[in-house]
């Protein structure tokens, strides 16, 4: 049978919106890129309104107790990082800061968003820092456990286990302490840095001394 001229565009037409319909993973692709390039504005523009900038890296040493049954009393080393920046008039800093348990197989890893305050002005000044921090603790735990506890052998044969869990926390993160301008551009910062987070609640209070740049 002859084929008609309207019957021929069709079939052509969806041969070829066959042919170059967008695969899965070029979608896959050109989803990320978008999302990457909005990133790259936003960190743009936060970059562009951000003036005063500090880098710098913290030491401490402190106590962690509270009313967490998994949490037992103990001194514990805290290190960390953080960057500040002002941004329109307010100065926001960003800290991260790394706990480790002394009577755990963990470690606590937390990221704090906060609002520093400095008194007066010149190279000693008094600061106040208030935020909030989350905080995410991953462990892990391979051995031979009995089952049954309390029953002899035989019967009760040790059995291997491997096992991962993960605990969140959050809570009021709190700085206190003075900042010291050293030469131009550096700076060294005594504090004591106290933490409220639960569930527990987990209350750690750490003397730490840190020192950084000025950009």
């Amino acid at each position: 049978m002859p084929v008609s001229e309207s019957s021929m565009i069709l079939r052509i037409s969806i041969i070829l919106s066959k042919r170059f319909r967008p695969q899965p993973s070029l979608r896959f692709c050109n989803a990320h890129l978008l999302l990457l390039c909005l990133i790259i504005g936003l960190f743009g523009a936060v970059t562009a309104l951000a003036s005063d900038l500090e880098a710098s890296a913290t030491g401490g040493y402190g106590r962690v107790g509270g009313e967490n049954e998994d949490v037992a009393a103990q001194w514990a080393p805290l290190v960390g990082a953080s960057f500040k920046s002002r941004l329109l008039g307010p100065e926001i800093k960003i800290d991260y800061e790394h706990l480790n348990w002394k009577e755990r197989p963990a470690n606590l890893h937390m990221i704090g968003v906060g609002w520093l305050i400095q008194f007066r002005s010149g190279k000693t000044r008094p600061f106040v820092q208030v935020g909030w921090t989350f905080g995410i603790e991953r462990s892990h735990f391979e051995g031979l456990v009995r089952t049954q506890p309390g029953v002899p052998l035989p019967g009760n044969e040790p059995v291997f286990m491997s096992i991962t869990t993960t605990d969140k926390f959050q809570g009021l993160a709190v700085s206190s302490g003075v900042t010291r301008t050293i030469g131009k551009d550096f700076f060294i910062r005594p504090e004591l840095r106290w933490r409220l987070m639960g569930p527990g609640p987990i209350m750690l209070t750490v003397p730490a001394v840190t020192l950084g740049y000025r950009f």
